[in-house]
């Protein structure tokens, strides 16, 4: 690579360390690059109403919590003081898929269709089933 460099240097009437910084640069838009692709791809997903998981995993802050559950993604911002389990149960589960939380904790009818309405779209790559109905769950008893 010395030589290379050397002659490199000689054909641009550079120093050695204008080649090092040229490539440095070279390297940083090659990166710039991927970036744009990969935002340009989660842009074309949101489009879809796809969401992929790099997106999901930035909303797990207090101003904006999702949680993907059976392939699908919802905003549950507003409903986490409202959780009856308590606002923690969410909170760790945001930013991620939670599906086996939800579905190992079972849940009422009432909470499915709470869920409907804070849907945002469905995880990509993912078929969205939306959450398990359990018919003969005890929860899906007098106390839904």
């Amino acid at each position: 690579a010395g030589r290379a460099q050397f002659v490199e240097c000689v054909k641009r009437q550079a120093t050695p360390y204008d080649v090092r910084q040229t490539e440095q640069m070279d390297r940083d838009n090659k990166a710039r690059e991927a970036q744009l692709q990969a935002a340009q791809a989660a842009a074309a997903g949101a489009a879809e109403g796809k969401i992929s998981l790099a997106e999901l995993a930035t909303h797990n802050t207090v101003e904006s919590m999702w949680i993907a559950i059976a392939g699908t993604v919802y905003d549950v911002t507003n409903y986490v003081e409202k959780h009856p389990g308590g606002r923690v149960v969410i909170t760790e589960a945001a930013g991620r898929d939670a599906t086996k939380d939800f579905d190992d904790v079972g849940h009422t009818a009432k909470a499915r269709i709470i869920l409907k309405s804070l849907k945002v779209g469905d995880l990509l790559g993912s078929e969205a089933k939306g959450p398990r109905t359990d018919e003969d769950s005890f929860w899906n008893g007098h106390i839904a």
